[in-house]
């Protein structure tokens, strides 16, 4: 995969996500937030701590060696003989089932557009 095709593969995937992102917040919805758990534990030694959730960011890591590398949510591969980014919309997927990111962006933003428009006329119209 040639470097300048990965760069232009993620750069409209930063453009689409960052349109998304935009259409989301226009509607009124709020980011969904990236967490790493913090298991229970004893602080001193002897007073308990219940398991929390530490805030990590609203992103994925976007580099291309790594999302060439990666086995995660956004990955670049080549299609078609052109770097594209993909999204393994399951964890346990093989690659087979990946999807084309603008494929995935419409499918997600129906969904959850939808879903704002469908709260905010239950709450003006209870």
């Amino acid at each position: 995969m040639r470097a300048v095709d990965a760069e232009t593969a993620l750069a409209r995937a930063r453009a689409a996500l960052a349109a998304a992102a935009q259409r989301l917040a226009a509607a009124g919805a709020a980011p969904e937030q990236l967490v790493r758990t913090i298991p229970a534990r004893r602080a001193l030694g002897v007073i308990p701590r219940r398991e929390t959730f530490r805030r990590i960011g609203e992103a994925y890591l976007d580099g291309p060696a790594a999302l060439a590398a990666e086995h995660a949510p956004l990955v670049l591969r080549e299609v078609d003989g052109a770097a594209t980014v993909l999204v393994r919309w399951m964890p346990s997927a093989a690659d087979a089932a990946l999807r084309p990111l603008d494929a995935y962006l419409a499918e997600r933003l129906d969904l959850a557009l939808g879903t704002v428009a469908a709260a905010r006329a239950e709450s003006e119209h209870p």
